[in-house]
């Protein structure tokens, strides 16, 4: 008589990293972190170079400049935040999710090319983190549907891994 050979582990790491929708998902949340925090340098870069004219009031103070730029990234999340999860829950992630970073990018490539007034900056930077509130649940709403009920929390903690992770670097 042979032994019963094991179930095969459906929750661990190795089961996630074989699982080709979870792993699209996850590369493509680790590539949005990288993006993301490359914006974020970009425009301390930009604010300290002075590539962007301020508002005449402002000329003499970027720390005005530097919590302008704060609030353009949080007002959205207070504004829309709660909104965007319902929004989100009507729609296919998968398309939310595509649709939402190509919108990113485009806003950010599109940075270069736009008056160098301080008003677009802080414009760009409101309408990615507008985006930006609509990625998140819809990343959040998807990893269920790609991984085993078993293998929910080892993908909500690797998930939850490296945005910390992200925030870190």
């Amino acid at each position: 008589m042979h032994p019963a050979s094991p179930p095969p582990d459906r929750s661990g790491l190795n089961a996630l990293l074989r699982n080709r929708p979870f792993l699209a998902l996850w590369t493509g949340q680790l590539l949005a972190q990288v993006a993301d925090k490359v914006f974020y340098v970009l425009l301390i870069i930009l604010l300290e170079a002075g590539s962007y004219r301020p508002w005449p009031a402002w000329e003499d103070s970027p720390n005005s400049m530097r919590s302008a730029v704060m609030v353009a990234f949080t007002l959205p999340a207070i504004l829309f935040g709660s909104a965007a999860g319902i929004f989100v829950d009507r729609f296919s992630k998968k398309q939310m999710l595509v649709g939402c970073n190509v919108f990113r990018a485009l806003l950010i490539i599109a940075l270069p090319f736009l008056s160098k007034s301080f008003i677009v900056l802080l414009v760009i930077t409101f309408l990615v983190s507008i985006v930006t509130q609509f990625f998140a649940p819809a990343e959040q709403a998807a990893i269920p549907l790609t991984v085993s009920r078993e293998g929910l929390m080892s993908a909500n903690a690797l998930f939850a891994s490296s945005t910390m992770g992200g925030i870190i670097v």
